[in-house]
Order: structure tokens, then C-alpha cells, then sequence
């Protein structure tokens, strides 16, 4: 809301723009150089906006921040973009992440400049990043079209260090597990 009381939506539109087509692909291009040279400049890059991204993804919801959803009474759901779009968004997190997994504990300098251990930048990333992707596919926030929550969720659990693999993953293969037609499992 702007002083006036009246909503401007172009601000979350621009936002939620620049995080789709500017901060993932730079993330994700920034931690496959670091993959690829070994050069900490990336890893370092690729760590920051990932732990600064962790810092912001949990307060930001698409049901509340989007004209579409606000104003036309639609159920968009999803995080930064709506939940179709947001399935991509899961996968770019976790594979950057994985990526620069080993890289956390070695850069000294974010660990300095935000206050944290290494650990606690993985957690802090795990937690708001990841895990908050995957109970996003489970509650039914982030869906797309067959296969796409799927493929997102499934990058997910493969990069996230810990958490009960084989349950999540039978959650997406069994049909009897899903919770609703639309999370059916990929073994139908």
C-alpha cells in the first residue's frame, strides 16, 4: 500500500519478475560456474544470494501479494511467482544450492559478513528455501502441470542433506499417497 491507501501492483509485478528472469538465473549460472572453475568468487556470489534469498522467501505469498489472486479472486498460489511457475523456482533453489553445498563452510567471508556459521547458513537455506518448497508441494501451493511439482520436489530432495528421502519420494511415485488427483503419483 502506498501512503495514499491505494495498492500499486507493478511493485510486486516488477518483483516478482526480477526474481524469475534476473536473481534464479544469475543464482543458478553463478553456482554452475563455481561447479565448473572451482573459483570461490562464484561460490561466494551463488552463497549470498541464496542465504539472502532464505532470508525473504518464507514472508512472500502470491495469494496476498498478487493482483490476480487479491483483486479477481483467484487462487493463484505459489511463493514469488504463482504455483505453476513456482515448481522451476523450487528446482533452480535446490540445484544452486547443491552446487555450492561444500563451498559454505570454506567461505569465511559470508560467513563474517552475515553472523553465521556455515552450518547455520545451510540450515537457514535448507529450512526457508527448500523444505519450505517441498511443504509447498505437499499442501497443494506449488503445482503445476503433470510431472512439473514432480521434477521440482524430486530436485528438492535429492539436494536437501537430510530429511526422509525414501517417504518423500514414494510420495511422488505412489498414487495412493497423493493427496489429491492433481499430486497424483508419477507410477500411475
Amino acid at each position: 500500500f502506498g501512503d495514499d491507501g491505494n495498492r500499486y501492483w507493478f511493485v510486486s509485478y516488477a518483483c516478482q519478475w526480477h526474481w524469475r528472469d534476473v536473481l534464479l538465473p544469475g543464482v543458478l549460472g553463478l553456482s554452475r560456474a563455481y561447479l565448473l572453475t572451482g573459483e570461490g568468487k562464484y561460490g561466494h556470489k551463488a552463497a549470498l544470494i541464496l542465504a539472502e534469498m532464505a532470508d525473504r522467501y518464507p514472508c512472500m505469498d502470491t495469494r496476498t501479494q498478487s493482483r490476480q489472486s487479491v483483486e479477481f479472486g483467484r487462487d493463484y498460489r505459489g511463493t514469488i511467482v504463482n504455483g505453476i511457475g513456482e515448481t522451476n523456482v523450487l528446482a533452480d533453489f535446490s540445484e544452486a544450492y547443491d552446487n555450492v553445498w561444500e563451498w559454505i563452510d570454506k567461505d569465511k567471508t559470508l560467513q563474517q559478513s552475515r553472523g553465521q556459521s556455515g552450518k547455520e547458513i545451510r540450515t537457514l537455506i535448507e529450512a526457508n528455501l527448500i523444505e519450505e518448497g517441498i511443504e509447498s508441494v505437499w499442501d497443494g501451493g506449488i503445482v503445476g502441470n503433470y510431472g512439473m511439482h514432480q521434477r521440482g520436489v524430486t530436485i528438492a530432495i535429492l539436494c536437501r542433506q537430510n530429511g526422509p528421502t525414501e517417504e518423500w519420494l514414494s510420495r511422488i511415485l505412489r498414487p495412493e499417497i497423493a493427496p489429491s488427483m492433481r499430486q497424483e503419483g508419477i507410477d500411475y
